[in-house]
């Protein structure tokens, strides 16, 4: 039997009181009742900042949404050189298509030193006769030789000793809605510097120059047959040596020798 205090019994009481109002409250909803302007009031901010965020989601996918349509139909039209697929020591002149949409009306301007193009034999100018390029589908290339590669980097005999200099490209072309797009790119000839096997012979190249040499080597060879059918052997029983005389195709058909 638990033994109380008349102060502990007094203070139990107290909280037991204490108890009672508080579950009265709440199961009659006296809280609720007293703070409901409150609680409409944050209800409805959320409600407000919600709306907000959705807006804003929104207007950010429409964006992302037209920015998609317009890289899946604009072209991009760039220049560029490389050295030549073939490994034969060559740079190109490269203009591609690398967007995802048709080019028109494509043109360029070289902006360059004309002493120094002269100098370096680059075989690419500007020229007045040159019309446009009407279209330019997407991936695809406009190739033009610029040089040879020693030449271009001032090695050659009689060469500056210097290499070419850095060159501005001007671009201009059309997207499909007729809007005219301009750009300017600077080519380095600088760019290979110090790269080793760029002139690498592919693959493909050298087995079509083993294949030339076979050729050369069968046509020696078939000539050297076409000799040895004219050759007719006329050894008889009494030679103690073989004999051979040269004779005609239609003496070998008919079977007569041709001393």
């Amino acid at each position: 039997m638990i033994n109380y205090t008349p102060l502990e019994l007094a203070s139990l009481i107290e909280n037991l009181r204490s108890s009672e109002w508080l579950v009265r409250s709440v199961s009659t909803g006296t809280w609720f009742d007293q703070n409901v302007n409150m609680i409409n009031a944050f209800s409805a901010l959320a409600t407000s900042l919600a709306t907000i965020a959705l807006a804003g989601l929104t207007v950010f996918l429409v964006q992302e949404n037209r920015a998609l349509r317009k890289a899946g139909t604009e072209p991009e039209v760039v220049a560029f050189l490389r050295p030549h697929p073939d490994g034969n020591g060559a740079i190109q002149f490269v203009i591609e298509n690398i967007g995802k949409g048709t080019a028109f009306n494509v043109s360029f301007e070289l902006i360059y030193d004309q002493e120094d193009f002269k100098s370096h034999d680059v075989l690419i100018e500007n020229d007045q006769k040159r019309s446009l390029t009407s279209i330019l589908p997407q991936d695809e290339k406009i190739i033009a030789l610029l040089g040879i590669g020693y030449v271009l980097a001032g090695k050659a005999k009689d060469g500056t000793g210097h290499p070419l200099k850095q060159f501005e490209v001007r671009l201009s072309y059309e997207n499909s809605k007729g809007k005219k797009r301009s750009k300017s790119q600077a080519l380095n000839l600088l760019q290979f510097s110090g790269l080793c096997g760029i002139f690498e012979t592919p693959a493909k190249v050298k087995m079509a120059t083993s294949l030339q040499e076979i050729e050369k080597h069968l046509a020696q060879m078939a000539k050297s047959v076409g000799v040895l059918r004219n050759i007719q052997d006329i050894t008889s029983v009494d030679d103690s040596v073989r004999q051979h005389t040269k004779t005609s195709p239609s003496n070998i058909k008919e079977g007569r020798g041709n001393e």
